[in-house]
């Protein structure tokens, strides 16, 4: 079992554990750590991405900051990181969770954190699935996981201008120079 933690004066790290019946556990030590990568680590994912990866959810300058990956080499039981790679940019991304799909491939879903925190406190929702790889460089790649084009239905009709959209939709929009959109609709808030 790994867990997140962080350690007085060294950061952010990932303690390792043991048991022979999931109901005993032994301390094994921080099977990672790295300096200057946050104060705390949360959420770590310890996987086999052609050799084993370490994703954790950085926790810096008192809050959670971003989703960092790391491949590497594990050495008598610890895990050495290469070179570490933000996964997710614009600051919303955290707490990723990996799961192999039906083909078998490493896949993930974070929480998205929402800037607006109505009302105050934690808000946010879930990422759409991400497929992880290594990458040509060695490092951890993300991209959109393909199946989620398939979820696409066929394009709406514009009649005069104007496209009707009943419930959620994906909006994929190609505007003329000049040309300007404007999304009208009703928020019905129940209390």
């Amino acid at each position: 079992m790994v867990v997140g933690a962080g350690l007085r004066g060294r950061g952010g790290a990932v303690l390792a554990y043991r048991s022979r019946d999931l109901r005993s556990w032994i301390t094994d030590g921080v099977l990672a750590t790295a300096a200057g990568l946050g104060a705390i680590w949360e959420c770590p994912q310890y996987v086999d991405l052609d050799g084993p990866a370490l994703i954790v959810s950085v926790w810096a300058g008192g809050r959670p900051d971003r989703v960092a990956a790391s491949r590497g080499s594990e050495v008598d039981g610890r895990f050495r990181p290469g070179a570490w790679r933000t996964l997710g940019y614009g600051g919303s991304v955290y707490a990723l969770t990996t799961y192999r799909d039906r083909a078998g491939r490493l896949a993930g879903s974070a929480w998205l954190r929402s800037p607006v925190q109505s009302p105050p406190g934690w808000a946010g929702m879930l990422s759409l699935p991400v497929l992880l790889s290594a990458g040509p460089d060695g490092a951890v790649s993300v991209a959109p996981h393909p199946d989620v084009d398939t979820l696409r239905a066929a394009p709406l009709p514009v009649l005069a201008g104007r496209c009707t959209v009943g419930g959620a939709a994906d909006l994929d929009v190609e505007l003329p120079r000049g040309g300007v959109l404007r999304l009208d609709g009703a928020v019905d808030l129940q209390r």
